[in-house]
């Protein structure tokens, strides 16, 4: 199993004990949306070979991420440090994105169409 997603339910477990809010409510949609994401992301950069839409999707990622991690710190403090090794890694997957796009000129065209 993937590393990134190994840690995801260490993080909302320790989100979903806590008593039901708005925040909370908030913070765990912010949470299967990116995971939701990040399950599409591979499909999408390795068996579709849209760069372009994997970079664009690996940016919402990222920013979920950055938004959930606040959103769990202020819910459980712990929650929200434990998502810093994985927003550090989403920020270099993306400049890997990034550069792959690049140094590949016209890699954005879709073999699905």
């Amino acid at each position: 199993m993937d590393a990134r997603i190994e840690s995801e339910p260490v993080r909302m477990k320790r989100v979903t004990v806590e008593r039901t809010s708005d925040r909370r409510s908030l913070a765990l949609k912010l949470f299967f949306g990116q995971l939701v994401l990040n399950l599409a992301w591979s499909p999408i950069f390795f068996a579709g070979h849209d760069i372009t839409l994997a970079k664009v999707v690996i940016i919402a990622i990222a920013v979920m991420s950055a938004a959930t991690a606040v959103l769990f710190y202020r819910l459980r403090p712990a929650a929200g440090l434990l998502m810093i090794p994985y927003i550090a890694w989403l920020l270099f997957a993306t400049a890997l994105n990034a550069r792959i796009e690049t140094l590949n000129p016209g890699a954005g065209v879709s073999i699905l169409g």
